[in-house]
């Protein structure tokens, strides 16, 4: 990630908008951000950080926490930051929950937090990706970024008093952030899958072993054992059964047999019954098929002749159709000449149209000439009234000209006048500012002062209760000191007692081996070892007590001390403080104050009068340029009228002295063209009726001719038919011609009755073959009794199927056996299975899990290898920095318990010889190992393909921790990182670092809120 621009407003210390353009830092700048405590150095990080995932980089302040106090109340708070991943541009933007003024009325709203994201493009408008919730925002600036806020304030952010976390992070946490940075999550999953595969075999083993305990038990047996023997007796119970059905079988196969032919010879006599009936009924139809046949003779002779008499009737319809014809063309042909002579008449009495036409047309073509003329000398008029208002307008307008440019040149005057009226209180701008800052600076001191002294009087109480107390501790412990003396005293007196009880008469003594025991040991009060270990533990707590309260009080001086070298020291650098009075000091700082805000006061001015005189010089020279063209326009809107008034004058020698007005002319033309065109279309009409006619009376006269000559033929074809016809029906079997039509109305019927007598004959026949075939197939035999054979039937089947179902019965509990069988082989050969796979599979998930002897995961072990290479690096910069003494290794020994090993860091010294942990070094140390990780971290990150950009690094405090030497080493460090393309910036109070580093954003602080400007290169804020 690379930063390109930052905004802020109202938040931590900067009261107003404040905008870092990273870019005019320079390409892959190493910079400083130095300033007061309390400038704000340590806020820009966190206003990083609160843009990209709402939280600051301490996690010390919420970030509704961030709001400025001297911001005004319309001020939003907002951080916005433009950054680069790669070759993509985003811009990210957040606000914090804060109270702002409501926008109708008195009092205030609550703004709920909201963030926007969006990419941005060079040639086309921004993309958003999310227009306002800031949670959605956070995620996806983890997906761009590929860190969480924890991460990215670990290796993209040394936050101060942080830098130490990385380095003394556990296995678990540095695989954490090392997962994240290098995109090992493939690792992790695979890690994730065998752990599941794993417990999927052994939840499946589970499940076929309930599942074969399950079987047995639906069988009510308890081991394979007894499955064996059931399955024996009862495929010995099937086979009796079958033989038992077959014979079963056998029986009523012979009795249905029996039946069947008994059943079919019964059949047979009663199908010979009912044909004979069918028969008898059959011939009662023939009378009517006789009469039938008769009909059906007379039509089908009908339906011979009928095409001569169809063609007869049609002749004669013809002849009358054409007949009918030729009387209504002669009638037409009678009205259409008496419609012609009345046309002619009609022609006749409107006379000559032509004469009539072409005296309007005369008449036009004058009228027409007059309204040209009379067109023209209004054109005329209203161009010369249009030139004079032009010519007006154009005088106006350069008199406005003149007048703005006047006004304009006494504005510039005025402008000049009071730029020289600034001029003495600019000059003294570089005093006033210093004597502000001094003073601001002076003030500062003052409340450190205060503070000190303060805190040293606090110091002063706590040091003399402190004082106290351990008066009263060593007190205690030399008590319990005499207490346990005498315990033991009293004790080795009880051992002794304890010996003396023992002692016999001339036996030697185990102690002096003395024979005589004249003084043996009493025991006046009896001391256990349990009370002797209380005293004990109580005088060790005491002197723990006494060791607390002294290391507490060496403490407390060491700080009381420390807190007056600083006074001291703030008194040596600001003498004036000795004296400095609190009412002295708010003097002052109004004294400076007032001449600040006039120096403020007249620079504004300066730049607002600069400004002023700059855009009047920019607007006079067009103003006399418009003053000029538009005096020129004037002079040719002049001429033009007198041109118009000439051609005015010129026009109005050949108008008539009475000449009808425009309205008058042409309301004379258009009367004048309605006459012609009228006349015309008078003339038209009657040629066209003419002509129609002529044409109509031709036509129907040609018709009449033709329709003579049809009728001619057609009444030939008429007597023509008409004798074939007669001369059929005289050879035919019809009387007259009504018998003829008669028959031939039932030509329909013919189809119908033939169909009838066609099926009776087939079914006649039909019935005498089957009476004679089932005649020949019961000579001989006689109907037998059912009833008895149907008996012996029903109790063959009722025999049957007891013997049925006792076979089916016996055969399903062997299905079921042989089925219970073949579960229980499957369910084994799935276990072994299984068995053989977890052999593998649990091994592979307890070797990726780090469940192993060395307790290190599959991923741990990768990032272990990638953090090798990052120790590599790191400890290249770390032998520069330390002069040689300190490299970084990862600990090979596994850590103690189930604690996760792998990643964890130790330091080798060279001085000693020996490796030790990172935790033992000195603060100068650890902020030196630290940097050297970052840095070493942020160059293997970027070496591995598809791996997070690491290319800026910020850095606040630590600095401080090392001496110049370590210091130089360090510089030197970052400038040669610098060189291979990272952004790097740096907070420090150091000095010498002011002194090294050119590039620098500067935070000034002020009362009203600290203000940023870049030091060290050109066009800076």
């Amino acid at each position: 990630m690379r930063p390109i621009r930052l905004i802020v407003q109202a938040f931590g210390p900067f009261a107003t908008k404040q905008t870092i353009d990273f870019q005019k830092l320079g390409d892959n700048p190493l910079f400083l951000i130095a300033g007061n405590t309390g400038s704000g150095k340590s806020t820009l990080l966190d206003a990083i950080c609160f843009a990209l995932y709402g939280q600051t980089t301490g996690a010390e302040r919420e970030a509704s926490q961030m709001r400025c106090d001297y911001a005004a109340n319309s001020d939003l708070t907002f951080v916005e930051f433009e950054f680069a991943i790669a070759d993509k541009r985003y811009c990210i933007n957040r606000s914090p929950t804060q109270f702002k003024p409501k926008a109708r009325g008195d009092g205030f709203t609550e703004h709920k937090t909201e963030a926007w994201l969006q990419q941005c493009f060079d040639d086309t408008a921004p993309k958003l990706l999310e227009p306002k919730r800031s949670a959605t925002v956070t995620r996806l600036v983890e997906q761009l970024t590929g860190l969480t806020v924890q991460q990215f304030r670990q290796v993209m952010v040394l936050p101060q008093g942080k830098f130490r976390e990385l380095l003394l992070a556990d296995s678990k946490d540095r695989e954490k952030i090392f997962s994240q940075l290098f995109q090992t999550q493939i690792y992790q999953r695979l890690e994730t899958a065998l752990k599941e595969k794993a417990a999927t075999v052994v939840r499946t083993r589970s499940e076929l072993l309930n599942q074969e305990q399950g079987l047995l038990a639906s069988a009510e047996l308890e081991s394979r054992q007894q499955l064996t023997a059931q399955m024996q007796q009862v495929t010995d119970n099937v086979a009796a059964a079958q033989a038992h059905l077959e014979n079963k079988t056998a029986e009523l196969s012979r009795a249905q047999a029996t039946l069947d032919a008994a059943t079919t010879t019964q059949t047979k006599f009663e199908q010979l019954h009912a044909l004979q009936q069918q028969l008898s009924k059959l011939r009662q139809q023939d009378d009517t098929i006789t009469k039938l046949q008769s009909r059906l003779s007379l039509a089908q002779s009908a339906q011979l002749m009928d095409a001569d008499y169809s063609a007869w009737q049609q002749a004669l319809s013809q002849l009358k159709e054409t007949s009918d014809e030729q009387q209504q063309l002669q009638s037409r042909l009678q009205r259409q000449q008496q419609d012609h002579q009345m046309v002619l008449q009609e022609r006749e009495q409107c006379g000559n149209f032509d004469q009539a036409i072409a005296d309007q047309r005369k008449q036009l073509a004058g009228l027409e000439q007059s309204l040209t003329l009379r067109k023209r000398w209004q054109q005329l008029d209203q161009q010369l009234i249009q030139a004079q208002n032009a010519h007006q307008t154009a005088v106006n307008r350069a008199s406005r000209s003149r007048q703005a440019h006047e006004t304009l040149r006494q504005q510039l005057h005025d402008s000049e006048a009071a730029l020289k009226a600034l001029t003495p209180i600019l000059a003294k701008s570089q005093s006033i500012v210093t004597q502000w800052h001094d003073t601001g600076a002076l003030a500062k001191a003052f409340d450190k002062k205060q503070q000190l002294v303060t805190e040293i009087s606090l110091l002063s109480t706590q040091l003399n209760q402190q004082r106290v107390d351990y008066m009263a501790s060593r007190e205690q412990v030399t008590q319990l000191q005499r207490q346990q003396r005498t315990l033991e005293m009293r004790w080795h007196q009880n051992q002794a007692a304890s010996i003396a009880k023992q002692l016999q008469q001339d036996s030697p003594c185990p102690v002096c081996g003395s024979l005589d025991h004249p003084n043996p040991a009493q025991n006046d009060e009896a001391v256990s070892e349990a009370m002797l270990e209380h005293a004990s533990n109580e005088l060790t707590k005491a002197t723990e007590r006494l060791l607390e309260l002294e290391a507490r009080g060496g403490s407390t001086k060491a700080k009381q001390q420390a807190l007056q070298e600083q006074l001291q020291g703030l008194e040596q650098q600001w003498p004036q403080l000795v004296q400095l009075q609190p009412q002295q000091l708010q003097q002052l700082e109004q004294q400076h104050l007032g001449l600040f805000q006039q120096l403020q006061s007249a620079e504004t001015q300066q730049q607002q009068l600069s400004k002023q005189r700059d855009n009047l010089l920019e607007q006079e020279k067009p103003l006399a340029t418009e003053l000029e063209n538009n005096t020129k326009t004037a002079l040719e809107k002049e001429k033009a009228v007198a041109v118009i008034q000439q051609q005015r004058l010129d026009l109005e020698q050949h108008l008539p002295e009475s000449m009808p007005d425009l309205d008058d002319l042409t309301q004379q033309i258009n009367h004048c063209t309605s006459t012609i065109e009228s006349l015309q279309a008078q003339s038209r009409v009657l040629d066209d009726k003419l002509k129609q006619s002529e044409q109509s009376i031709a036509h129907l006269k040609g018709q009449i001719v033709v329709s003579a000559k049809q009728l001619e033929n057609r009444n030939k074809a008429c007597e023509q038919t008409e004798l074939t016809w007669q001369s059929a029906l005289q050879q035919s079997d019809f009387a007259t011609e009504a018998a003829f039509v008669q028959a031939r109305q039932q030509q329909q019927q013919i189809e119908q009755w033939s169909t009838a007598i066609d099926d009776y004959h087939k079914r006649l026949h039909t019935l005498q073959g089957q009476i004679q075939q089932l005649a020949n197939e019961l000579q001989e035999k006689q109907p037998l009794a059912l009833e008895p054979l149907q008996s012996a039937l029903q109790n063959s089947q009722q025999a049957h199927q007891l013997a049925l179902d006792e076979y089916h019965q016996h055969q399903q509990a062997e299905k079921q056996l042989v089925s219970l069988q073949q579960k229980l082989q499957e369910t084994q050969v799935k276990l072994s299975a299984l068995e053989h796979q977890y052999e593998l599979v649990g091994t592979l998930a307890d070797v990726a899990s780090g469940h192993s002897s060395d307790k290190v995961s599959i991923q741990r072990f990768v990032l272990s290898v990638l953090l090798d290479d990052v120790l590599i690096q790191a400890s290249q910069r770390l032998l520069i920095m330390s002069q040689g003494r300190y490299q970084l290794l990862r600990k090979s020994q596994r850590a103690k318990g189930n604690k996760a090993s792998g990643l964890e860091l130790e330091v080798e010294d060279s001085y000693t010889g020996r490796t030790r942990s990172v935790a033992t070094l000195s603060g100068g140390e650890s902020f030196m190992a630290a940097l050297s990780l970052a840095l070493g971290l942020s160059e293997v990150v970027q070496s591995y393909a598809g791996g997070i950009r690491l290319n800026t690094l910020f850095i606040d405090e630590g600095f401080g921790s090392l001496d110049p030497e370590s210091l130089d080493l360090a510089i030197r460090t970052l400038i040669d990182l610098q060189h291979s393309g990272r952004t790097i910036g740096i907070i420090s109070h150091v000095a010498e670092l002011k002194e090294q580093m050119t590039i620098r954003l500067e935070i000034d602080e002020q009362r009203q809120g600290s203000r940023i400007r870049i030091v060290g290169v050109d066009n800076a804020l």
